[in-house]
C-alpha cells in the first residue's frame, strides 16, 4: 500500500476551528489527500468508505455529521422563519464561527451546503438577506454547552 501523505497541521488547525475533533480533521484530510475543500465536505457528510480503509484512516463510524434533513414544507407554519432548517442544522453553529473567524470560507461553505442540499442552497439564495443576518449574529461560545450562571457581582 503506498504511505499515507503528511497532513498539514496548518490544515487540521484550520478544520479544527470548525469544531470538528482531531481525529476526525486528520482521518478527513488524509483521505481528501490534503484537499480542505474535500475535506470539509468530508466531514460534514462522511468519509466515502473506499477511501475511510488502511492504516490510519478514519475509525469505524467517524466522521458522523447527520445531513440536512430533505426538503420539507415549514416546520411551524406559513410564518415560520425562512431558514429555519438552516439554523437548526447540527453543524450550522461551527460553520457560521468559521465563516465569521474567515469570510473566505464562505463560498467554500456554501459549495458544501450545495452539494448535500441543493434545495437548503436554494433557500438561502432566496433569502440572501435573511442569511446574511444569520451569519452575523454571534455565535454562542463552544466551550459552554448550557448557559452558565452570571458572575457574582454582575446582578442587581
Amino acid at each position: 500500500a503506498p504511505p499515507q501523505p503528511q497532513v498539514s497541521d496548518e490544515a487540521v488547525q484550520n478544520l479544527m476551528a470548525m469544531g470538528f475533533p482531531e481525529a476526525e480533521c486528520r482521518a478527513a484530510l488524509t483521505a481528501a489527500q490534503n484537499n480542505q475543500s474535500v475535506a470539509v465536505e468530508f466531514l460534514m457528510s462522511g468519509i466515502p468508505d473506499g477511501l475511510a480503509g488502511g492504516p490510519g484512516g478514519a475509525p469505524p463510524g467517524a466522521p458522523a455529521a447527520a445531513p440536512a434533513p430533505g426538503p420539507t414544507p415549514s416546520a411551524s407554519g406559513g410564518s415560520a422563519e425562512p431558514l429555519a432548517r438552516l439554523r437548526n442544522h447540527p453543524q450550522f453553529n461551527q460553520l457560521r464561527t468559521v465563516v465569521q473567524q474567515n469570510p473566505a470560507m464562505l463560498q467554500q461553505v456554501l459549495q458544501t451546503i450545495g452539494s448535500q442540499d441543493p434545495g437548503l442552497l436554494a433557500e438561502i439564495n432566496a433569502n440572501q438577506q435573511a442569511f446574511i443576518a444569520m451569519m452575523n449574529e454571534p455565535a454562542p461560545p463552544a466551550s459552554a454547552p448550557s448557559p452558565s450562571p452570571a458572575p457574582s457581582g454582575s446582578t442587581p
